[in-house]
């Protein structure tokens, strides 16, 4: 396998020198595993020249193309290649197709899908407003200054959504009947003119009717029984803040500081802020990717502060169970502070760990344990549960992870191969991995184990699959049918999808593609250096998808 390397832009630098430099590329595309270059003229000894640079695995010329095999890096160096040559990227990651899920799912991960570009801006601004929090802390109250702080929709989730998604339909409805003289002006002054009075006339007012009913419930509740309502806004506030409609809940607090000096309201709103900061770092214990754990460690710093929504819809909330631990731990701890009596008597703007503090009172000394209890126990019991259940959705348990070792299932039906009878030493040299072929005799490739779609082209040619041990699988369906560019070939899955054995992943029509292509499958474990042995479990011959064809061992 080739020597690891980091600096990519050194590595592309000397590729390209070694290939006769950049005048002399006539185009560079990429690949599952390989940055392939298309030269006017192929200078002498560039093969074994580029083979020898740490990060190579090997080089191929065929079909007119010098193909440089680098494996899983082969983005990162193609992005600097790109750089370097300003030619346009013919990157092949994952075009996420449309799937059939239920409306919460698809609800969730528009929701997450909003967020998600903008959650490191999210964490940033929460550093900062805890450092404004700290330094506000010296700053007299409001009761005794008399500001109070401007409640807009500027902070609300729920209207820009429905806003959007109504853009959306009537855009399309207008480009499709009106004339095209007039459509590029007319139809962004159409959609103007009809959605925004609509938004602020109905929508807004709608959510903040929600909000004020919120607020009635509340206040009823309370007043028959502190821990049930402790325990309810507890648990669902997190909830009722993804919608938006948390607004009218806020004059409660602030009036409540007016009037009496003190509130309960906002140790509950607190709790529950806290359940999501500490979803965040048990992900960060649990989890074992390290991008996720990087994450999940900086949406919990800014949750401290009482910024959660990078821990939300980050971290917690695509993932599920995080998000309910921590609701369920919130509406409990949110009880024991309420029966405990526990009270503030600071306004925090943003209620978080940090604010606990606003619950010392003199004339009340049992005020701060209780609120530090209840907030001890969400903590412990969210972080508890995540260390316990895990933090993704339970897969199904598999045949795959027994004593004698991971099994991988077919994906195709077909005839089992040895790689030495792949027609590319790429493959049949073992230099991305050890495993089989299997040349298909249906159009369908199966997920071979419980796993991740860890990789997915827009040739839709190559997946790439990783269980939870760490074993990493290349389904690579046929040779040089990346120059198909997507024909013939249909994907039911996306990158980052949570798949199970037997699952549909791609569909080929087999018989236009073999007119053209060399159909042969390649099922490479390309971490295979991680294991201790790679044993083929089946015989030559005939397979079925879901047969056993190989056992990993650690």
């Amino acid at each position: 396998m080739a020597e690891a390397v980091k600096d990519y832009q050194k590595l592309e630098h000397d590729i390209i020198r070694l290939a006769g430099g950049a005048d002399n590329i006539a185009s560079a595309q990429r690949c599952a595993t390989r940055l392939r270059l298309v030269l006017k003229n192929t200078p002498g000894q560039a093969e074994e020249k580029i083979k020898a640079l740490p990060g190579v695995i090997t080089v191929v010329q065929k079909q007119g193309q010098f193909q440089v095999v680098i494996g899983n890096h082969v983005g990162d160096v193609f992005e600097a290649v790109s750089a370097e040559l300003e030619t346009n990227k013919k990157t092949e990651q994952e075009e996420r197709p449309k799937e059939k899920e239920n409306l919460l799912n698809r609800l969730l991960q528009m929701i997450s899908g909003v967020f998600a570009p903008v959650c490191y801006v999210l964490a940033a601004g929460g550093l900062l407003q805890g450092l404004l929090i700290i330094l506000t802390m010296a700053v007299p109250s409001v009761t005794e200054t008399g500001v109070y702080p401007e409640i807009t929709y500027t902070s609300s989730v729920l209207p820009p959504l429905i806003l959007v998604a109504l853009l959306s339909k009537l855009e399309k409805f207008l480009n499709k009947h009106l004339p095209e003289l007039i459509k590029s002006l007319f139809t962004p002054l159409i959609c103007l003119a009809a959605l925004v009075p609509l938004t602020i006339v109905v929508i807004d007012p709608l959510i903040q009717w929600l909000s004020n009913g919120v607020a009635a419930g509340y206040n009823l509740l309370y007043q028959m029984a502190p821990p049930i309502a402790g325990a309810v806004v507890g648990g669902v506030w997190q909830v009722i803040v993804i919608f938006g409609i948390h607004w009218g809940m806020v004059p409660i607090v602030i009036a409540n500081f007016a009037q009496n000096g003190q509130d309960t309201l906002q140790i509950f709103i607190q709790i529950a802020v806290i359940s999501q900061m500490a979803a965040a770092f048990g992900v960060f214990l649990k989890a074992k990717d390290k991008q996720l754990r990087t994450d999940a460690l900086s949406a919990g710093i800014t949750g401290i502060f009482g910024i959660t929504e990078p821990a939300i819809y980050g971290i917690t909330l695509p993932r599920k169970k995080p998000f309910i631990y921590g609701c369920i731990w919130a509406a409990i701890g949110s009880a024991i502070a309420a029966i405990l009596g526990a009270t503030q008597y600071v306004y925090a703007g943003l209620p978080g760990l940090i604010s606990v503090v606003n619950s010392i009172s003199v004339e009340n000394p049992g005020s701060f344990p209780a609120c530090a209890t209840g907030a001890a126990v969400t903590i412990t019991g969210t972080i508890g549960s995540i260390l316990l259940f895990g933090c993704e959705p339970k897969q199904k348990e598999n045949a795959e992870h027994s004593i004698l070792g991971q099994t991988v299932f077919s994906p195709l039906t077909g005839e089992l191969k040895s790689l030495k009878d792949v027609n590319d030493p790429t493959f049949s040299e073992e230099i991305l991995g050890k495993g089989i072929a299997i040349l298909p005799k249906e159009g369908i490739v199966y997920a071979p184990f419980d796993g991740v779609v860890s990789a997915l082209f827009d040739t839709k040619h190559a997946i790439g699959l990783t269980d939870d041990q760490g074993m990493e699988l290349l389904i690579h369906v046929g040779l040089e049918t990346v120059n198909l560019g997507g024909t013939h070939f249909e994907v039911h899955i996306s990158q980052g999808d949570l798949v199970k054995k037997g699952d549909p992943l791609i569909t080929f029509d087999l018989q236009e593609i073999q007119k053209t292509h060399d159909v042969i499958t390649p099922v490479l474990i390309t971490n295979a250096d991680d294991f201790s042995e790679i044993v083929v479990q089946k015989e030559f011959g005939p397979v079925k998808a879901g047969d056993a064809i190989l056992t990993v061992k650690k």
